[in-house]
């Protein structure tokens, strides 16, 4: 190989090596964030769609207890504000299907949206649609909105999650109260948004869950994701890059110290 080549595959080597790096921000930024009309803040028209799964026996989806067929609650709620502390809430409410047995599979998956994301083995049936007007003094969104930071957040304490989707890489923190388990991002105007919670009580989703599908007796299993919408967090692009860095290595690193050594070697043959 003559020298120019070689420093010619060399340096190719070494740009691979690094641009391998940037692959998953380009990806998300292209795929996704460039293509969001709000960033970092929930303004007037922003809207953010919620997956919420809630395990029998806390609703009474009407069991059939002859052929041992039991359901859960899944629920689409997209909430879009309208500016001055009203929100307008869309929701659909369906039953998930399932026999109480091995391999009987009821699930919800966020990386669906914005396709159908509820999945049950016994099937899945719409229940009730619905639409709303709430103010932002409404438990649910207070929930989901909140103007204030939930009880119990580290908000100190931030870290990274695996990208999403959507919602990609922004820092997010944990809360610990007994309704806000899970995680949280924080917008910059102040609200703050739940990215996966399992809150202990179900009482805020009276706002639109039908009152014959509330047991208030027991205790609900309640799952709540972010899945989808028009407005995006501020995004941590120093853990992007991280991230690109780990999930390429050790191919990024290799191909850029093979690229340096056979600079080495085009340099003495010159």
């Amino acid at each position: 190989m003559k020298g120019r080549a070689y420093t010619t595959v060399a340096l190719l080597l070494i740009i691979f090596g690094i641009l391998v790096n940037f692959v998953p921000v380009g990806m998300y930024y292209f795929g996704t964030y460039s293509h969001v009309p709000y960033k970092g803040a929930i303004v007037n028209g922003s809207t953010l769609e919620y997956l919420v799964m809630v395990s029998n026996p806390f609703y009474n989806l009407t069991n059939d207890r002859r052929n041992n067929i039991h359901y859960d609650l899944g629920l689409d709620v997209n909430i879009t504000y309208l500016g001055n502390g009203k929100y307008s809430i869309n929701y659909t409410t369906y039953k998930l299907a399932y026999k109480m047995e091995k391999g009987s599979k009821v699930k919800v998956d966020p990386n669906l949206m914005p396709k159908f994301p509820f999945y049950a083995s016994g099937g899945v049936y719409r229940a009730s649609t619905g639409h709303k007007v709430i103010n932002a003094s409404d438990d649910l969104i207070k929930h989901l909105i909140s103007p204030s930071p939930p009880p119990g957040c580290w908000l100190n304490d931030t870290f990274n999650t695996m990208p999403n989707k959507f919602y990609g890489m922004p820092r997010t923190f944990m809360c610990v109260g007994n309704d806000t388990r899970g995680m949280y991002v924080a917008f910059g105007d102040g609200h703050f948004v739940p990215v996966n919670i399992h809150p202990t009580n179900a009482t805020f989703l009276g706002t639109i869950v039908p009152e014959e599908y509330i047991n208030p007796t027991l205790k609900p299993v309640v799952t709540i994701f972010l899945g989808w919408g028009n407005t995006v967090p501020k995004q941590d692009w120093n853990g992007w890059l991280k991230h690109g860095f780990s999930i390429s290595f050790p191919l990024n690193v290799s191909l850029v110290i093979i690229g340096i050594l056979m600079l080495i070697v085009a340099s003495r043959r010159a």
